[in-house]
């Protein structure tokens, strides 16, 4: 039996009052078959727990409808409302840091993370632009300082996010320093007028007798 085609269902619909086509009734005069329905489960689960569940397989919420690597699911994380989305291979590249324990479901209470189950996101209350330079640090392993973000800031997110300084690549080490040597050089100069400005303080030594003898 020949198919419908799609305009043979729009010109019947006109003819006849009927209403418009609709998407399963297109897919069907395209040829495409029954239309897939949306059976999944969106619970995380312990193993993936960023992912929606159908019949015993994983499939990423944000693929949608490709497969993912169970083995190495993504993770979704949202800062300062600004959604990323990662691998949790790459989160692992970075050991002891608090994104590293998101790689982890077993170490969740660790950090204590703030997980929305409607988004199936992490969420982190800080700044998303510095951020970038964050997660790019996992994913490159060279963690690089941004220049118009004053030095105290950026100083801040590594220690929220747990990562050690001394891993600033050598092009952003002595901007990111200025700031400390500038204080350092404002405490010397402060020091130093400090010192301009004390009273004097007793003499040394008294002195006793006369420069002349007497006659």
């Amino acid at each position: 039996m020949r198919r419908p085609t799609l305009s043979s269902l729009r010109n019947s619909a006109k003819e006849d009052g009927s209403a418009v086509p609709s998407l399963q009734d297109r897919a069907t005069a395209d040829g495409g078959g029954e239309m897939a329905s949306y059976p999944y489960d969106r619970t995380p689960t312990d193993d993936h727990p960023h992912a929606i569940q159908s019949k015993g397989s994983v499939i990423s919420h944000s693929s949608r409808g490709s497969r993912t690597n169970p083995k190495d699911p993504r993770i979704r994380i949202n800062v300062g409302g600004v959604p990323f989305v990662t691998k949790r291979s790459t989160l692992k590249s970075v050991p002891g840091t608090r994104l590293y324990e998101l790689a982890f479901p077993s170490r969740y209470h660790t950090y204590e993370f703030e997980y929305d189950e409607d988004t199936h996101e992490f969420y982190f209350d800080r700044n998303p632009y510095m951020f970038n330079y964050i997660l790019n640090y996992y994913r490159t392993g060279k963690l690089h300082f941004p220049r118009d973000i004053c030095g105290p800031m950026y100083e801040d997110e590594l220690a929220f996010w747990a990562i050690d300084e001394s891993a600033l690549e050598q092009c952003c080490w002595m901007v990111y320093r200025q700031h400390r040597e500038a204080q350092a050089t404002l405490a010397a100069i402060d020091g130093i007028e400090g010192d301009q400005n004390a009273p004097p303080g007793p003499a040394s030594a008294e002195f006793s007798g006369s420069y002349l003898d007497a006659d």
